[in-house]
């Protein structure tokens, strides 16, 4: 049997060269939205979102903390996704202030999966070359 660890599958994660990682990710967010409008079920959510949070965490630390232990990076990038989240939800709720527009299920999911597009957007190895170049 493989022995598999934590940095075995964040590196994999982190790597998603085919963006195998990111419809997965985009899959649970539409996994969420499904369960939020019809099935109501707390052990879908949880999965679902448990799914979600781990790719979306690992691109996010992966980002901006390249150089940290992966489980220091993981840490890191469940804070960042968590402050997307709630300025992405904010952002909505001051929307509905200004437009007419309904803060539901549909606008939420949209923040998750703009904001998975988005993380694995930048996670991509040509993306992320170029970001750390300019850094230094």
């Amino acid at each position: 049997m493989r022995n598999v660890t934590f940095k075995k599958i964040e590196e994999t994660i982190s790597a998603d060269e085919k963006g195998i990682f990111t419809l997965i990710s985009l899959a649970s967010a539409i996994g969420i939205c499904i369960n939020l409008a019809s099935v109501s079920s707390p052990y879908l959510g949880i999965i679902f979102s448990t799914i979600y949070f781990l790719i979306n965490n690992t691109f996010a630390g992966n980002i901006l903390f390249k150089d940290e232990n992966p489980g220091f990076r993981f840490i890191l990038g469940f804070f960042i996704m968590l402050m997307l989240i709630a300025v992405g939800g904010s952002a909505i709720i001051v929307a509905t202030a200004l437009v007419p527009i309904q803060f539901n299920v549909t606008t939420t999911i949209g923040v998750l999966v703009l904001l998975g597009i988005g993380t694995s957007f930048l996670n991509n190895r040509k993306i992320m070359a170029k970001l750390h170049k300019q850094k230094k």
